[in-house]
């Protein structure tokens, strides 16, 4: 993604247990849209190969992972994927409210949620 120039606000990281995502697949099976364990398991295996490093770049650069429990509800998993969602867009408000439009105030920019490229300020 970095590559192609494209910088996500927010990942959100999914940590759920191999075996919870085979026994979730289990009841599409048989559909019209089945679930291709051999698919499966090849995303999974490269999923735990490089979910590492990809965490850490954006962590690292961004600091915009948040990590979610997967074994939890859909609705826990919502809140929380909304709750950085709306903290994220909540900042760059803020942000340029305070650098764009109250220059009368000499005051520093809140930077906390705002997930950008830690390059721009060195």
């Amino acid at each position: 993604m970095q590559k192609k120039g494209v910088f996500p606000n927010n990942v959100l990281c999914l940590n759920i247990p191999v075996e919870e995502v085979y026994k979730r697949t289990e009841a599409f099976k048989n559909t019209t849209f089945g679930c291709d364990r051999t698919i499966l398991s090849i995303r999974l295996k490269n999923m735990l190969k490089n979910l590492p490093q990809t965490t850490f770049f954006y962590r690292s650069f961004y600091n915009n992972v948040t990590s979610i429990d997967g074994s939890k509800s859909r609705w826990f998993m919502q809140d929380v994927a909304l709750e950085a969602i709306h903290k994220n867009i909540k900042a760059l408000m803020e942000f340029s409210r305070d650098f764009f439009f109250d220059q009368s105030e000499k005051r520093p920019c809140l930077m906390q949620h705002t997930n950008f490229d830690r390059v721009y300020f060195k």
